[in-house]
């Protein structure tokens, strides 16, 4: 993993830095790592993260869209943390084959934003 601090400045970050980042919950759990940025396309905000969990050498991972809001950078770590527990994790809702097609759908998006207790962008 590159260093979050060798592109960015403290609000700073260059996109590809991002993908590639772990992320852990509060208790310290590696939880999976961001294999991408889901940008909103008026604003050019993030709206989510595409957690990749679980899986083994590319194999089984579960691809899980993570509002960007539910996400904190902890600079010791240098990752991302997010309060969810492996298990919150296994229930949220998911991408499937790694696809953002269902993030289209405008119910979908309260979903997501109401399973990680967020408010959504728009």
């Amino acid at each position: 993993m590159a260093s979050m601090t060798a592109e960015g400045t403290h609000d700073l970050v260059s996109a590809n830095l991002v993908a590639g980042t772990f992320v852990f919950n509060r208790e310290g759990e590696k939880l999976g790592s961001i294999e991408d940025l889901i940008l909103e396309k008026e604003t050019g905000q993030v709206a989510y993260v595409l957690l990749s969990f679980g899986g083994f050498l590319g194999m089984g991972e579960r691809c899980f869209p993570v509002p960007w809001r539910a996400l904190s950078f902890d600079d010791a770590r240098d990752a991302y943390v997010v309060d969810l527990t492996k298990e919150s994790l296994e229930k949220a809702p998911r991408c499937h084959a790694n696809a953002c097609e269902p993030l289209r759908d405008h119910t979908r998006h309260q979903e997501i934003y109401t399973y990680y207790g967020v408010s959504p962008l728009w």
